[in-house]
Parts: C-alpha cells; sequence; structure tokens
C-alpha cells in the first residue's frame, strides 16, 4: 500500500520506544508491582520514603519531601521539584500525568538522565510530514518514488544511523535528492521528548503518594507493598 493512500502511522515505520513515555505506565507498573515501602521519616511535610523490591535491588526509589520541595532519587534517575508547601499535594494522585507541567516545575535534574531525549518515532514522524507537505506538486508516482526513496536512505537505514539524534541530522543533510526534491537546510527539527527517565520518575512520585496515603489510613504504618 502506498503511504499516500492512507494515513500510514510512524510507530508501523519505526516501532514506538518502549521506553517512552507514551509506554510507561503499564512498563513502571510491571517493575514495581513487588516493591515494599518503608517509611523512614514523616513529620508534618517533612517525610522520607523508601521503595524497594526486597528479592532484588533493581528500580529503587526514595521520594523526600519539605516544606516546597520533593526530591526523588531512583535507579532510573533523580528531580528535584519546587512549588507547594505540601508537595504531595501539588503533586496529586489522579490518573493523568501532564508532563509539560510537571516539567516546568524541576529545578534540578539528573546528571546522566535529562527531562528529554531523542525519540525515533518523532524522528520518522516529523520527516514524513515534511516530505509529503513538500511534494505535493509532483505527479504521483514521482512522488511516491521520493518518499520511499527518503524510508529507505533516510529513517530506515542500513548502518541504523538514525537511532541516535545526530545520526538523524546528519542522515538528513546527506540525502541526495531526488525528483527534484530536497531537505531545506535551515529547517528547525526538533525530534525530542521527555524521557524515559523523568517520566519514570513521575510514575513513581505518584505510586509512592498513593501508597503512603494507604499506609496512613491502615491499621499501622511502616513497611507495607506498594
Amino acid at each position: 500500500m502506498s503511504i499516500l493512500d492512507s494515513e500510514i502511522e510512524p510507530e508501523l515505520i519505526v516501532p514506538s520506544n518502549p521506553f517512552g513515555y507514551g509506554t510507561m505506565k503499564p512498563r513502571f507498573e510491571s517493575e514495581v508491582k513487588a516493591h515494599q515501602m518503608t517509611i523512614l521519616k514523616d513529620d508534618g511535610l517533612y517525610r522520607h520514603l523508601s521503595f524497594r523490591n526486597p528479592d532484588n535491588g533493581g528500580y529503587w526509589f526514595d521520594i523526600l519531601t519539605w516544606p516546597g520541595s520533593l526530591v526523588i532519587a531512583a535507579d532510573m534517575g533523580s528531580f528535584t521539584f519546587r512549588r507547594e508547601p505540601d508537595m504531595f499535594e501539588w503533586f496529586g494522585t489522579g490518573s493523568f500525568i501532564e508532563y509539560p507541567y510537571l516539567s516546568q516545575k524541576v529545578v534540578a535534574v539528573d546528571a546522566r538522565m535529562g527531562l528529554r531525549e531523542y525519540d525515533m518515532t518523532i524522528f520518522a514522524s516529523r520527516v514524513l510530514d515534511y516530505v509529503v507537505e513538500h511534494t505535493q506538486e509532483m505527479p504521483q508516482g514521482d512522488r511516491q518514488s521520493v518518499i520511499d526513496d527518503v524510508l529507505a536512505r533516510v529513517i530506515l537505514t542500513e548502518d541504523y544511523a538514525t537511532q541516535c539524534e545526530e545520526g538523524a541530522r546528519e542522515a538528513i543533510l546527506d540525502y541526495p535528492g531526488l525528483n527534484g526534491f530536497q531537505f531545506e537546510r535551515d529547517v528547525d527539527w526538533k525530534f525530542d521528548d521527555f524521557s524515559a527517565a523523568f517520566t519514570w520518575c513521575c510514575h513513581a512520585i505518584r505510586h509512592g503518594i498513593l501508597a503512603y496515603r494507604d499506609a496512613k489510613t491502615a491499621p499501622a504504618a511502616g513497611s507495607v507493598e506498594s
């Protein structure tokens, strides 16, 4: 089937990132399903919660709060948020996590894992949108030839160069052109999205707040399954 004949999702050409934020919730839940929570400190707005799998050290995380600040230190990364005196009330426990808003309140980011990262699916989507838009005046056959050529030379390169952002940008710049089509040199390409580290930690905070509130309403607090 021609890509011009239907709305083909980029994920059908380049599989979506299994660690991306769009698929993070089920991934997170599977990774922490055996975790237990230990309340190390619970003094008003001063809290320290620790989450560990008793059988291994994978995917651990700690949450600390003091008035106006919340820190998550985790196997997946560390981030500091600043906003309201009670950060648990501010972060909330709803089912929807608003990453763009939360990211604006981050004041310290993990040195190894940032807020955003390259996403190959977004790269494929941006490039395909550009090609389809800039070949509208071509005859159908020539247009399809260009799209097929871009897929082969830029998006699905045999050397897998586009699995990193530097390689993706080089693939665009190196494209030789076909049937009069060429990528403009001054396009401000954006291929990033919220990082797996950041989105994982957001889910961990939400999970931790819920577990903490459950423990506070239980007959006895301490180490509980989260």
